[in-house]
């Protein structure tokens, strides 16, 4: 019988993800009211002392479980006293539907806790000695989190192989915008219906999730490149810096300067 410590490996079916960072720092001062991003979080800590608020709910941090905060999901963070902090930073490929905006607390077992501990242990070494923590283990931590949420977090609602040709043009045709009535025709369908349609298998208008894939890009170039602010927003389609910096603020409540200069602190 596999030991509890190996346990973490035997990961079921979970939704394609992508990581973007993972850190370990101790933690001082954690202190942000207002904090969110086109990415999910994963969250760990190697002793009580810090909370997040999320729709007026008040979810206390411990080492026996793991948090996960879906995409664009606003919360508030808190800490009281030191704490170490491993947290992960990674995108999910679900089109289709996504969670209510509300935590995922995931309970674990003892030699879960064992491993993730350990590893938050070595991280600075691995550093040192210029091993790369974005795979492997960080990999697994998000899988297995992810296997446990809810099934219908992952369901299509809905399929329509009319919606998935235009998103594959949309996808085919980034960072560039594809006009309504172009996708329509791709699809088959007079535009009103299409639109409609769209909505109805995404939650979202085509302007939308051309968007989502934007401030995805964004956000990573935001995390991993030293480009420019305006260097970005001319590489994800936007045609000036006063227009990014307006659409991300508005999505996000925070510049994308202020982003970059957060991104590695949360």
């Amino acid at each position: 019988m596999p030991s509890e410590h190996l346990a973490i490996y035997q990961l079921p079916p979970a939704p394609p993800v992508e990581i973007l960072c993972c850190h370990y720092a101790l933690l001082r001062t954690w202190d942000y009211p207002d904090l969110t991003a086109p990415y999910w979080r994963w969250y760990w800590v190697d002793r009580p002392g810090a909370s997040i608020t999320l729709g007026g709910k008040r979810f206390e941090l411990v080492p026996e479980q793991v948090v996960l905060i879906p995409a664009n999901t606003p919360f508030a963070a808190h800490n009281r006293s030191d704490i170490g902090f491993l947290y992960i930073h990674f995108f999910v490929e679900a089109v289709y539907k996504q969670p209510d905006p509300a935590p995922v607390v995931l309970p674990l077992a003892a030699g879960q806790v064992r491993l993730i501990r350990d590893f938050a242990s070595r991280f600075p070494e691995l550093e040192r000695e210029g091993v790369s923590p974005l795979f492997s283990l960080p990999m697994a931590f998000v899988t297995l989190a992810l296997s446990l949420t809810k099934k219908e977090f992952w369901t299509i609602a809905f399929y329509d192989a009319r919606v998935d040709k235009a998103l594959k043009l949309i996808e085919t045709q980034y960072p560039d915008a594809v006009p309504n009535q172009r996708l329509a025709q791709a699809a088959g369908m007079n535009t009103n219906a299409f639109i409609r349609m769209f909505r109805r298998v995404t939650g979202q208008t085509p302007c939308q999730f051309l968007q989502g894939l934007r401030f995805k890009e964004a956000s990573s170039l935001l995390h991993h490149s030293k480009l420019s602010i305006e260097a970005i927003a001319e590489k994800i389609g936007f045609n000036d810096r006063q227009h990014f910096n307006l659409m991300f603020r508005k999505n996000f409540r925070i510049t994308p300067v202020q982003f970059r200069k957060n991104a590695l602190k949360l």
